[in-house]
């Protein structure tokens, strides 16, 4: 897929410039940039699960805490 992106002066040269320090084509750069955005999750993808846990009542507190501090952590991870 080819993509047409109008981008900002400011945000071109920042392009440039990332792509330029890796060694990369801007066009290549941007496309390595987008396809690792699509592949993290998001943070609603993660916390799903803990909401899901949560609206059925069927945890203690603790563990609760524990499911969110591990959502944290994943998230995180993705970034």
């Amino acid at each position: 897929m080819t993509l047409s992106i109008p981008l900002t002066p400011e945000t071109e040269s920042t392009l440039r410039k990332r792509a330029a320090a890796e060694g990369a084509d801007p066009s290549a750069y941007a496309a390595k940039v987008l396809e690792e955005a699509m592949n993290r999750s998001n943070l609603e993808e993660l916390l799903e699960p803990l909401r899901q846990q949560f609206a059925e009542g069927a945890e203690t507190d603790e563990q609760l805490i524990e499911h969110i501090t591990q959502a944290r952590d994943a998230y995180r991870k993705s970034e």
